[in-house]
C-alpha cells in the first residue's frame, strides 16, 4: 500500500508503510461488523481452516471410469479378432454404442474439484 494525501489518513513518518493506519483499521473493523450481521455463512465459511487442493492428477478420470472403460473395449478386441470381415461394420456400430456413454459418464463424473 502507497502512503495517501487524502484526509483521513494519518501516516505519520511510520516506518512501516504498509501497516493500516488507525482510520483504516476502524473503517475495517465497522465493514467487518456489517458483513457479520448480515452474512453469518460467509463469516463461518471464512473462518474455517482452509483444506489444501491436491494436486492435478495426470489421469482426471477415476479408476471405475477407466475400468468401464477398458474391460469395454477389451470386449470389443475380442469380438473383432473372432468375428469375420463383413461384421466390422457392425462392430464399428458396437463400439461408438460403447464409447459415447463412456464419454458421458466421463464427463459427468464428480471428482470433487468443485
Amino acid at each position: 500500500m502507497t502512503t495517501s494525501s487524502t484526509p483521513g489518513h494519518d501516516d505519520h513518518g511510520h516506518d512501516d508503510h504498509d501497516a493500516l493506519s488507525e482510520w483504516e483499521r476502524r473503517v475495517l473493523a465497522g465493514i467487518e461488523r456489517e458483513l457479520a450481521a448480515s452474512d453469518p455463512r460467509l463469516v463461518e465459511e471464512l473462518a474455517r481452516p482452509r483444506r489444501c487442493r491436491p494436486a492435478p492428477r495426470w489421469w482426471p478420470l477415476s479408476v471405475h471410469t477407466t475400468g468401464v472403460l477398458l474391460v469395454g473395449l477389451l470386449v470389443l478386441v475380442v469380438a473383432g479378432a473372432l468375428l469375420p470381415a463383413s461384421w466390422w461394420a457392425v462392430l464399428g456400430l458396437v463400439t461408438t454404442l460403447v464409447i459415447v456413454p463412456w464419454l458421458l459418464f466421463a464427463a459427468t463424473e464428480k471428482n470433487g474439484w468443485d
